[in-house]
């Protein structure tokens, strides 16, 4: 008996792009890949040097980038948008795939594993997918990026603060997505410390955050090697 009615989103002339009925959520044959972020300590520039694919990760240099509250990076304010004048920012980091030689179809849920460091005792971090098409728009297909405030990072029950400079394993939901990235196009992930104004910037000072006044700026380093290998899980699912 099918149970669970999904509209799978995806290009004109694909398989997807319709409804598509299973009878258990997740769906039944599911697979969880993991892409793991690479890059030469340069995720941060134009071009971006970062990549995101299945290969565990050895040695390589982390990534960095300073995060000013007084400077945030905007919120989208509708979904499909171009993100590509957010991601040539130097406070964002970006690592995509190669090109696809087959469509990958998601659906489910979607988890980052950022090993992440900050000089500040409390930050937030962000991330998005999106699909990156041939002539280089970059279009989130899923909206509400995670907001992930580190002093939570233990429950919302208590707030933790973290040791300045000192690398830790967060594990972030990503939430849901049901879309089918195509051939020929990328998947990119974007790392980022804000999104205003949909959500107040961090101050990264660990004070009361309704009635703080204070900013500083953060620097902000993420870690990709064989100890730390930060990497995103995606569901997918074979379409017939």
């Amino acid at each position: 008996q099918e149970k669970v009615r999904v509209y799978i989103s995806g290009s004109v002339n694909s398989n997807a792009n319709g409804w598509f009925n299973f009878p258990t959520f997740p769906a039944p044959d599911t697979k969880q890949l993991n892409f793991y972020l690479h890059s030469q300590g340069q995720a941060h520039g134009f071009p971006s040097d970062g990549v995101l694919n299945n290969q565990l990760p050895m040695e390589e240099p982390v990534d960095c980038y300073l995060y000013d509250p007084s400077l945030p990076t905007a919120s989208e304010v509708e979904s499909f948008k171009d993100r590509r004048q957010t991601e040539i920012r130097a406070d964002v980091l970006t690592y995509t795939t190669a090109l696809l030689t087959k469509p990958i179809t998601i659906l489910g849920e979607i988890t980052l594993v950022l090993y992440a460091a900050s000089d500040a005792i409390d930050t937030d971090w962000f991330a998005v997918l999106t699909e990156v098409f041939p002539d280089g728009q970059s279009k989130s297909f899923h909206y509400a990026p995670p907001a992930f405030r580190a002093r939570y990072s233990e429950g919302l029950d208590r707030e933790v603060f973290l040791t300045p400079n000192k690398p830790e394993a967060f594990r972030i939901p990503m939430g849901p997505a049901v879309h089918q990235i195509a051939a020929g196009h990328c998947l990119r992930l974007s790392l980022f410390s804000s999104a205003f104004p949909e959500y107040d910037p961090n101050s990264n000072t660990g004070n009361e955050a309704a009635t703080d006044t204070e900013t500083c700026v953060a620097k902000q380093t993420i870690y990709h090697d064989a100890v730390r290998p930060s990497h995103v899980t995606i569901p997918v699912i074979e379409l017939s």
